[in-house]
């Protein structure tokens, strides 16, 4: 009966054991996931706000396209994309006191 009794005690033993292994897993596996599922929230929140930026966007071209005002479009995005174009004998300033 001794050695029954060692056997059933190991088994135990190695029991115990795998269940912290399991249960060990299973929170890190927990907290893995937890943790991708705030990195993929804060994902989804940046890409809508782009979403927003872009849909605002495309909503003022589409009014632009509405009221025929193309030309000031292509004038404001020809100057203010540092294209460098000017109008003929326009003289630019440019303040080198403000920092970009």
């Amino acid at each position: 009966m001794p050695q029954k009794s060692r056997l059933k005690f190991k088994g135990s033993y190695l029991l115990a054991i795998a269940m912290l292994v399991m249960v060990a897993y299973f929170f890190v596996s927990f907290f893995n996931l937890k943790s991708q599922i705030t990195e993929r929230k804060s994902g989804i929140e940046e890409i809508s706000l782009k979403c927003r930026i872009l849909q605002d966007e495309n909503d003022e071209l589409e009014r632009m396209l509405a009221e025929k005002d193309i030309e000031e479009y292509v004038e404001k995005r020809a100057r203010d994309e540092d294209l460098g174009y000017v109008k003929p004998n326009e003289r630019v300033y440019y303040d080198l006191s403000v920092s970009n």
